[in-house]
């Protein structure tokens, strides 16, 4: 988990989209630097240190992460574009499901009204 003084640091850096206390969503800008020098053989925690991070707040689980994505940016067809908006939710609890059940089936009632209302006015 980063400090509050840490996320300060790192919400100045012009690579970092978004931070919080446990994740950093960097820009795709930053991929693709990472990527090529990466790629020129150039060691991860030196690449990150000229993107002007420091590596002590990364620590090293982090920066391997980095590199493993990466590494697998590269490869796809989509290249460096953050997919996690595709991605499944995290599993809702009991409570949180009941809730979106409910306001689903308040969501279909009203689209039941509608189509009702539609049909006896075309019925006139």
């Amino acid at each position: 988990m980063f400090t509050d003084e840490e996320i300060e640091i790192l919400k100045n850096n012009k690579y970092v989209k978004r931070v919080s206390k446990t994740t950093i969503t960097y820009t795709e800008e930053f991929k693709k630097e990472f990527i090529t020098r990466y790629q020129a053989k150039i060691k991860p925690s030196k690449i990150l240190k000229e993107l002007g991070f420091n590596p002590c707040i990364l620590k090293q689980d982090r920066i391997k992460s980095i590199t493993r994505r990466c590494k697998i940016y590269a490869t796809r067809k989509d290249g460096l574009k953050d997919r996690r908006m595709y991605n499944f939710r995290r599993p809702l609890s009991l409570e949180q499901e009941v809730i979106r059940l409910r306001q689903e089936n308040e969501f279909l009632k009203k689209i039941d009204q509608l189509y009702m209302n539609a049909q006896e006015e075309k019925l006139k």
